[in-house]
């Protein structure tokens, strides 16, 4: 019988504390992704992004040498006011990165990677990021 009680009573604490958080889940999903996403950041959509302490000329330059390496083929550049987006494919994935300059040395880096199917591959994005940090020497 207690066993019983005390199985009830974890459940209902553990019922307590999640409906107390069932309005504040972006406030908690934000939380544990500010200490795990320092390096990485990881959007819902599914974008990865990283900005790098380096001028945004080396940082293209990293980009284009990882694509090489790992076999992505450009398709086209669409330059924008303070960015560049290059549109390739790697296999059946469509890849989208935009190489974004913040200042004369920080760059910022967003990977979207989607599958045939426009399901967001996030760990394609999150590995085309971190074979740029890689190639910049940041590993």
């Amino acid at each position: 019988m207690r066993s019983y009680h005390s199985h009830a009573l974890r459940l209902s604490g553990a019922l307590f504390v999640f409906s107390l958080l069932a309005g504040c889940g972006s406030f908690v999903l934000s939380m544990i992704g500010a200490g795990a996403g320092a390096e990485l950041s990881q959007h819902r959509n599914s974008v990865a992004t990283r900005t790098f302490s380096v001028p945004f000329p080396e940082v293209k330059q990293a980009m284009l040498t990882v694509m090489e390496e790992l076999e992505i083929r450009q398709d086209s550049t669409e330059l924008r006011e303070s960015s560049e987006v290059i549109n390739a494919v790697a296999g059946s994935r469509s890849i989208e990165v935009e190489i974004e300059t913040l200042s004369s040395t920080m760059t910022r880096v967003s990977v979207v990677a989607r599958t045939q199917y426009f399901q967001p591959d996030a760990a394609t994005a999150q590995e085309i990021i971190a074979q740029t940090a890689r190639a910049l020497g940041m590993v």
